[in-house]
């Protein structure tokens, strides 16, 4: 008897080694940021397989910093569904359902695609991050004015306070002064007319 081919085998085996190639160069991209940025977390995620906790972590960040600021929703909002889309689109193409049943130039165009889907994900959230520093230096900036306005304008009242008593103890010394010369001069007009 001869030995035959099992072709099935050699194509789940083919599959296997494209896929673990597949995950080693998704793995090598890297997720870039520290540990506990938006994009470590998110691209983390996507690169085990966690497409769901992909997704609440990108929706989770846009809540919590729409509390905070709330114009961060309208300039992060249509980045974080875009997010979410390439997080969807990359899911359904890893988890193709006759991935295995493709030649492997239709694999290796899928792969490819997921990875060009990840880089656009990476640049996405690398945007949001960026909005919300932004959003963030604004803030402190608008709580410098407010705090610089404040302090000009208590600096202003207590010159202007001084300014006052200065000129009352001023006005009230030269005013009992004017006010003697003035009965003075009057004393002696009248001791003048007396003459």
């Amino acid at each position: 008897m001869s030995a035959g081919i099992d072709y099935n085998l050699l194509s789940h085996e083919r599959t296997n080694n494209l896929s673990q190639q597949f995950q080693q160069r998704l793995s090598a991209r890297g997720t870039g940021g520290g540990p506990d940025t938006l994009r470590h977390m998110v691209l983390t995620n996507l690169i085990n397989g966690n497409y769901d906790g992909a997704i609440r972590d990108v929706e989770a960040f846009g809540e919590s910093k729409k509390d905070s600021y709330p114009i961060f929703g309208t300039r992060a909002g249509r980045y974080i569904e875009h997010c979410v889309d390439l997080i969807l689109a990359v899911k359904s193409k890893r988890e193709f359902p006759g991935l295995s049943g493709l030649p492997v130039a239709k694999q290796r165009e899928m792969f490819e695609k997921v990875l060009d889907h990840f880089d656009e994900l990476k640049h996405y959230l690398k945007r949001i991050e960026a909005i919300n520093a932004e959003i963030q230096i604004d803030d402190i900036r608008s709580t410098v004015y407010v705090v610089k306005t404040l302090s000009i304008a208590v600096a202003v009242v207590l010159a202007l306070g001084f300014t006052l008593d200065i000129i009352e103890s001023i006005y009230g010394s030269y005013d009992q002064v004017l006010g003697d010369s003035a009965k003075q001069f009057t004393d002696w007009l009248f001791d003048f007319d007396n003459f």
